[in-house]
Formats: structure tokens, C-alpha cells, sequence
């Protein structure tokens, strides 16, 4: 599996990861992060690559489209005690 960061990761990722997910990049590296979230998601989906974000959007879109060429958003723990 190889993954696509979107511009709210950092551009290190990808070579820290390279030996777990070989050919994954960072939407800089591939001039996507001036395009909409819609023209990356064509992208991925075409160029084999699962979406990694930070944001809800891509998972919203994938609630429109159907199909997930993105990893499923996982929220951070909140901080403080738990009641």
C-alpha cells in the first residue's frame, strides 16, 4: 500500500516510512497542494494510493463517493480524565 499525505502532514513521512509503505508521497512533492481536495482524491484513486489526513474532509467525500482510495479518519484521544 502505498500512501499519500495530504499538505497538513509533515513532508518527512514519507521517507520515514518508505521500508513499511514503499512509494508513498506527500501531495508537496507532487504539486497537489494547490488543487482541491476533490482533484487529489482523483489522483489517489487513479494512481493507487490511499489518502492519509488529518482533516474530515476526505472523509466526508468518501461518504458521497463511495468508494475509499483513504485510510478511515481515527480521532486523537481527548485530553483529561475520563469521567
Amino acid at each position: 500500500m502505498k500512501l499519500l499525505l495530504d499538505q497538513n502532514l509533515s513532508r518527512r513521512i514519507p521517507s520515514l516510512i518508505a521500508d513499511i509503505f514503499p512509494g508513498s508521497n506527500h501531495v508537496g512533492s507532487l504539486a497537489l497542494d494547490c488543487v482541491s481536495d476533490q482533484e487529489i482524491w482523483d489522483f489517489a484513486e487513479s494512481e493507487g494510493y490511499v489518502i492519509l489526513s488529518k482533516d474530515s474532509d476526505f472523509h466526508q467525500m468518501s461518504l458521497v463517493r463511495y468508494t475509499y482510495p483513504l485510510l478511515p479518519r481515527h480521532e486523537p484521544p481527548r485530553s483529561g480524565r475520563l469521567q
